[in-house]
């Protein structure tokens, strides 16, 4: 134990002497530096003035210090020249690297507090402590502008020539060689200098960014406060700007002893700051430079500090000085109601100095400056100096990360920032300052205060289109150098890539936002496009669709403002339209990178060769949209179509609303300018290729689309396909009103120019190119093109119009055919008509032509041949319009694909399933083909060598326009009687009597011959025809055209007929053809053939049917064993019998042959045949035994 306790002794005292010599050697090393830093402090402290250059002032006889504190003094230069200055021989030359023998280790102090200029300033302002300390005074004067404004004359001017030979004494230099040793060799610039010329410490401070020694930096930021306070100490600083200065009055280069007060040398730089934009290269180079020295510490920016003093210690309290922090939270709170004028003033003037050199803003370059290094931001311009503007830095950074290359968060951060204080304070950027000053005074006038970022917002509304076609309050519109001022400033923002960089917008949108776009993440574009998508919803407010549209004004006109398209399209601009690749390269109005960009990738938006990839068209098409939502929003109109819009679209009766601008220059499409209405034409075309351009009709027929459309859509059919649909839709009773009327708009404003619709358009260029070159509207080249395709058909050759064309041409005839006011020339040409006969029908569904239809003819001459014209067009390219929408059943179920549709339906008609709304149309469409045989092409088909033979002067008479009223299918059923028809024309003829004998109204001779006896004697008959016609007038039998499906109306003619109460002569002659026409075939008496159905099974089974054959067998069981008959065939035959008989008498013969075929023809050809061979005969006795009574000749007479 005592062993063990001796051993802790021991330790304990060898720990106590261990002790003691760290603490010993601790202080002996504070006490060496103490003494080195005391040396280093008498150096500075007790430098005697050097230039012998000093003017002196006259001493004024009002005396000197506070008694006359305006007159200054005769400065006492023998007590600041009490030493010879260090390192200078007796020659006065300096000898480098050394220190004269015999240098006193220290120096008789100087001391301003002693100096009878400042003793009493020193005492009334500062600290008695500080005394000693001449830096610790100079920046007592010096640290207040109120203190630095009542010091005297007299002191600052002693503190002047005090700080200047601080600068030039080469004792102090060489206290800069001794604590910069290490630094000042590597700086070739400084190190070069020659001693005594008061360069080298301003040198070393222009250089402190390379200083990496700490004495030394710490013993410039002691020097770099009496550098900064004056102008001319700063290195180079004077004599590069000595031309600027004098050239904008910012100050006189004389010495300091002429200036009213040395701190007000920083008016000056501020002087040069605002013309920054218009200083000499090396002048600028210098003033930043002096800035980005400044950057580090706010105390260096001596009026920055004056002004900002209270500002610092209201926001900043607890911010410590150094590496720009003080600067970043007096940034951040400039906006702020609280902060002082003064010092806001010379904080933007700050931001200003930053605009022109990234470096000065010290937290955004150290954030940065890897990122500017890597991707080589600090692009030469004309002169070696590097290119540091914040623009170039910050539009640099934006094409490396928008080329996927990945930023530091930091730099990212500080990015974001910058941004938004762009946005938000127009008076940070020195271009927008030069170039728009007249246009900033426009925006804040009258206004007592101006928001953060309205200035800005001002200048992008001023440069919106109704900005330039007046200006509001008679102001003059934006200069192009402002707008190409303000394009630069938003391309510097970036300002389409986030919406929270524009605090303005924020403001305004964010109730929207919060409701619209809540489920939107910010960033990437995203809530802008959400609040485009909104604009015309009932929540986007009136403030949040401005400030929107200022910005997309630009967006709109610089493809690379809109973040997302240039995401996914810039790989194609490179490849198809030119583009450098660098979203930093200004624009230009002759350059590839602006609009001309985005109409190369329009142009490829459509192109099957260099195709665009999905995304960006998706993209594109989004753009397209937002242009479509907004007429402002297209460059192309605003530069092509402002004179007409205030031509055409600025009448208030017309009362045009917002947004209707487009449509009004479509409606209006005739009356534009060859520019505007390309422009227009295209926007147009494009609607209908992109159903969502049209947005007015997108939102008020996307229930409509999924209702009716749902399969085109599920199958992702092209959008003019879906349009289509809606076309087809558009009078379903489910059909929305709104949606309707877009529909009717966009169908009105295509049929201006066959380019408007685009399937049209694409199917048919080549034939329109090639039959139809000079025709543009689409109602024209549909007719044009219908004529070729009659052509081809009659003359049975090759169509030249190929199979897509002619089924777009049918779809684009039956769409004119829905509504008269589709079919402007009909519309034109009947308008009194319409007036006239029918001013209560609705438009839409065919109703108003289809009225037109039914008076047609009583119609005027003009209208009736443009009807008839659409008529022959309709049935060539079986686009019938209301047959098709009304029996669009029927056809599905039994005539699917037939191409004869009406044919095809007329034989299916008599189902009993059949629709009766189809065969009401069906009938009507029957008793139109039969007025004219152009109508039937079946009919002209076959029957077209018949029409050659035996009607060909009819045509002759006729005009091609002109309806024929039946004639030459009258022509045909007389040749029919005869028996001189071809056989299939026989067929097809047989059928139109056949349907003609149930319906009157389908046999146009008859019912225009018999309209006056039908109405005397059948009107009960004509009436119940007429049952369910709707409102068309009963009293005319030239309007019914309900299917008389018993034919009442023609039995009661022929029951008139044989009882002789028929006194027309034409109207006889019309009912004695019909009455012969029944002769020939069993089958064209309904009626009859009905009656003796079981008959003809019973007795003519065996005989084949035509030429009569059938009912020649019933007559001849009728004569020769009539009991055998059923009843009701006995008597039909009878009564036919009857009327056949009375029609010879009636019918007028024509020729012999017609004589000859009649008698032949007659069951009662016997009895004929006898009657004339009687009468033969008897003549022949008469002339046998009568010719003997005439006077004789005598025998001489005879053999003369």
């Amino acid at each position: 134990m005592i062993f063990i306790s001796s051993d802790l002794v021991k330790m304990e005292n060898t720990s106590r002497r261990v002790l003691l010599f760290l603490l010993f050697s601790v202080f002996i090393a504070l006490v060496y530096c103490q003494d080195k830093n005391i040396q280093h402090e008498n150096l500075a402290q007790n430098v005697g003035p050097i230039n012998p250059k000093f003017k002196h002032v006259q001493q004024s006889q009002s005396g000197p210090g506070k008694d006359a504190p305006d007159v200054p003094r005769v400065v006492d230069t023998d007590r600041l020249r009490q030493q010879i200055p260090l390192g200078q021989n007796a020659g006065g030359h300096v000898q480098e690297g050394h220190v004269p023998k015999g240098r006193p280790k220290k120096f008789p102090q100087f001391k301003l507090s002693e100096q009878p200029e400042c003793r009493e300033d020193i005492k009334k302002f500062c600290n008695p402590k500080i005394a000693d300390n001449n830096f610790e005074v100079i920046d007592c004067l010096q640290s207040d502008e109120k203190i630095a404004d009542e010091v005297s004359i007299d002191c600052q001017h002693l503190l002047w020539n005090y700080k200047k030979n601080l600068t030039k004494d080469d004792r102090f230099e060489m206290v800069a060689n001794d604590v910069c040793k290490e630094d000042l060799p590597r700086m070739d610039e400084c190190n070069q200098l020659p001693k005594g010329s008061g360069q080298i410490i301003p040198c070393l401070v222009d250089n402190y960014q390379s200083v990496q020694v700490k004495e030394c930096k710490r013993y410039l930021e002691k020097m770099s406060k009496i550098v900064f306070s004056d102008y001319t100490l700063i290195y180079k600083f004077a004599d590069a700007c000595h031309d600027d200065i004098q050239r904008f009055t910012c100050g006189r280069l004389e010495t300091a002893e002429k200036e009213d007060s040395v701190h007000r040398q920083g008016a000056v730089l501020e002087c040069l700051v605002r013309n920054i934009t218009k200083l000499s290269q090396h002048c600028k180079h210098q003033l930043l430079r002096v800035a980005e020295l400044q950057s580090d510490d706010y105390h260096m920016d001596r009026p920055l500090y004056y002004a900002c003093r209270d500002a610092r210690e209201h926001f900043c309290p607890k911010t410590p000085a150094g590496n720009g922090r003080v600067y970043e939270c007096l940034f951040k709170n400039k906006m702020d109601p609280a902060m002082p004028l003064q010092c806001k003033e010379k904080l933007q003037r700050r931001q200003r100095e930053i605009a022109e050199d990234v470096k000065v803003e010290k937290k955004f370059y150290v954030a940065c400056r890897k990122d500017i290094q890597q991707f080589k931001c600090f692009q030469h311009g004309q002169t070696k100096d590097p290119d540091t503007k914040r623009a170039t830095v910050l539009i640099c950074l934006e094409d490396a990360m928008k080329e996927d290359n990945k930023l530091t968060p930091e730099c990212l951060a500080e990015m974001n920032e910058v941004r938004q204080t762009l946005l938000s304070d127009y008076k940070i950027n020195p271009e927008l300052i030069a170039m728009c000053e007249h246009e900033i005074k426009d925006c804040v006038q009258d206004r007592d205060k101006l928001e953060e970022g309205e200035v800005v917002h001002c200048l992008m509304d001023m440069a919106r289109t109704k900005s330039r076609k007046k200006a509001p309050d008679n102001r003059v519109p934006m200069s192009a150098q402002c707008q190409r001022a303000v394009e630069d400033l938003l391309l510097e923002a970036d300002v389409g890539s986030n919406f929270q960089m524009d605090k303005v917008l924020m403001k305004a949108c964010m109730p929207v936002v919060q409701t619209a776009c809540r489920n939107i993440q910010a960033g990437d574009a995203r809530i802008l496009n959400c609040l485009m998508e909104k604009i015309d919803d009932d929540v986007m407010t009136d403030e949040c669709e401005e400030r929107l549209m200022e910005i997309q004004y630009f967006v709109m006109r610089d493809w690379r403002l809109d973040n997302q398209l240039y995401q996914k399209c810039r790989k194609y601009a490179k490849n198809y339209c030119g583009y450098k690749g660098k979203w930093q390269e200004k624009t230009s109005k002759n350059d590839t990178t602006g609009q001309n960009v985005m109409s190369c990738l329009y142009r490829h938006l459509r192109d099957q060769q260099q195709q665009l990839s999905r995304a960006c068209k998706h993209e594109m098409k989004r753009v397209m949209r937002n242009r479509a939502r907004k007429i402002e929003l297209d460059p192309e109109i605003e530069e092509n179509c402002v004179s007409d819009l205030g031509r055409l679209c600025s009448d208030q009766e017309k009362d045009i609303g917002k947004g209707d601008e487009l449509s009004c220059l479509q409606d209006n499409y005739d009356e534009l300018t060859e520019a505007c209405a390309n422009v227009v034409g295209n926007i147009t075309e494009d609607e209908d290729t992109y159903l969502d351009l049209d947005v007015v009709l997108v939102k008020s027929c996307t229930p409509m689309l999924k209702l009716f459309c749902s399969e085109e859509l599920e199958e992702e059919e092209d959008e003019d396909v879906v349009m289509q649909c809606l076309i087809q839709h558009k009078h379903h009773q489910k059909m929305d009103p709104k949606c309707y009327a877009g529909i009717e708009h966009h169908q009105l404003i295509s049929m201006k120019n066959y380019e408007f619709s685009h399937k049209f358009k694409e199917a048919c260029k080549k034939s329109v190119k090639q039959f139809c070159p000079n025709v543009k509207r689409k109602g024209d080249v549909v007719t044009c093109l219908s004529e070729h395709i009659r052509n081809d058909t009659l003359l049975e050759s090759e169509h030249r119009i190929d199979k897509n064309c002619r089924r777009q041409l049918r779809f684009e005839s039956m769409q004119r055919g829905e509504d008269i006011k589709l079919d402007d020339k009909l519309d034109k040409a009947c308008t009194e008509d319409v007036q006239n006969f029918c001013s209560k029908v609705k438009h839409g569904n065919a109703k108003v032509i289809e009225c037109l239809k039914a008076h047609q003819q009583k119609l005027s001459k003009k209208c009736h041949k443009i009807l008839f014209k659409r008529e022959k067009e309709e049935v060539k390219l079986d686009a019938d319009y209301k047959l098709h929408h009304v029996c669009k059943g029927m056809i599905k179920q039994y005539c699917d694909g037939e191409p004869d549709i009406v044919t095809c339906l007329v034989a299916r008609k008599h189902d009993p399933n059949f629709d009766a709304n189809c065969r009401e149309i069906l009938v009507r469409r029957q008793i139109t083909k039969n007025r004219d045989y152009r109508l039937n092409p079946t009919l002209r088909k076959e029957c077209s060598m018949d029409i050659r033979k035996f009607c060909t002067d009819i045509i002759e008479r006729a005009s091609p326009d002109q309806e024929m009223s039946g004639q030459v299918i009258l022509c045909l059923r007389r040749q029919f009687v005869k028996k001189n028809l071809s056989g299939r024309c026989t067929d097809v003829i047989r059928d139109v009597i056949k349907e003609s004998a149930m319906n009157y109204m389908e046999d146009v001779a008859l019912a225009n011959a018999c309209e006056r006896e039908i109405k005397q004697h059948c009107d009960p008959e004509h009436q119940r025809a007429l049952q369910g016609a709707g409102d068309r007038d009963s009293n005319s039998v030239l309007q019914m055209s309900q299917e008389d499906d018993k034919g009442e109306v023609q039995r009661c003619l022929m029951n008139k007929f044989k009882e002789r109460l028929i006194k027309s002569t034409e109207c006889k002659q019309q009912i004695a053809r019909i009455i012969q026409e029944s002769e020939i075939d069993i089958n064209i008496d309904p009626i009859l053939h009905t009656a003796c159905q079981k008959d003809l099974q019973k007795f003519c089974t065996d005989i084949e049917s035509g030429e009569g054959r059938k009912m020649t067998c019933l007559l001849q069981e009728y004569e020769d064993h009539p009991n055998r008959l059923d009843k009701r065939c006995h008597e039909q035959l009878k009564r036919r019998k009857d009327l056949w008989e009375l029609s010879v008498q009636v019918a007028p013969v024509e020729s012999v042959n017609e004589l000859v075929s009649q008698i032949t023809s007659s069951p009662a050809k016997t009895y004929l045949l006898g009657v004339i061979c009687s009468i033969i005969g008897v003549i022949f006795l008469i002339g046998i035994t009568c010719g003997r009574v005439t006077k004789r000749v005598t025998k001489e007479n005879k053999m003369k």
